[in-house]
């Protein structure tokens, strides 16, 4: 039987595979149709609905909305989710929206051009890498790791305090672009590695399978990839 939710989406998108794992690990019935950033597709198929023509975008008996953190938090006040994952307490919730909005400015942007300048650009173009331009990326996205590791994770579990939430999953799967580059997120930073490795637990198998693609990007046909789609 078909289910009213569907979720419209390519995993090499971050916002993407953030949706999918949280559908996933929060049993949520769902249908995911895979929608692959080609070249001048521009999620053609879906436009008569998606005005935008972006992904992620879901569909819910009607209701078309995208982006990534708007579509966790409807999730979150639609379905019955456990609390600790966007808190009903209005301060608990302003946190959860700080970190989501701080990571955007800070860690989003970073881990996306050192993922695009050591795989995507390179291979897509085929043109060495920009060794100046990946430096600036590696040492923005530091500066947003060490705030993580002396700030964030200072005196809790989670970035939000001692549950995990939206924010926990946004980030680390942001990080992941990173990481699936070769860049070390975990040296000299005990406490990130332990949130890291804690978020992954958490969310296992899911997280795991989300990233499959990511983590195999060399063995892609980036052919069909408009690299520029991926910063989603």
């Amino acid at each position: 039987m078909a289910t009213a939710l569907v979720l419209f989406g390519d995993l090499m998108s971050q916002s993407c595979r953030s949706v999918s794992i949280f559908l996933r690990a929060n049993s949520i019935p769902h249908s995911e149709r895979r929608t692959v950033l080609c070249k001048g597709s521009s999620v053609e198929e879906h436009g008569r609905v998606n005005l935008l023509h972006v992904v992620p975008m879901i569909d819910d008996a009607g209701f078309v909305l995208t982006e990534g953190d708007a579509i966790l938090k409807y999730l979150c006040g639609r379905y019955n989710v456990a609390e600790n994952w966007y808190p009903v307490d209005l301060q608990l919730r302003a946190r959860v929206d700080e970190v989501c909005t701080w990571s955007n400015m800070n860690v989003h942007a970073s881990s996306y051009g050192v993922y695009s300048q050591q795989v995507l650009e390179p291979k897509i173009k085929s043109i060495p890498v920009n060794r100046d331009r990946l430096r600036r990326h590696q040492l923005e996205l530091d500066r947003g790791l060490d705030r993580m590791e002396q700030v964030l994770l200072e005196h809790s579990d989670f970035v939000c305090g001692d549950n995990i939430t939206i924010a926990d999953l946004l980030v680390a799967c942001e990080l992941m672009q990173a990481v699936c580059a070769g860049h070390e997120i975990k040296a000299m930073r005990p406490k990130l590695a332990e949130w890291f490795d804690r978020v992954e637990k958490r969310l296992q198998p899911h997280f795991l399978e989300a990233h499959l693609m990511l983590r195999e990007t060399k063995s892609l046909d980036h052919s069909m990839y408009h690299f520029s789609s991926f910063d989603s």
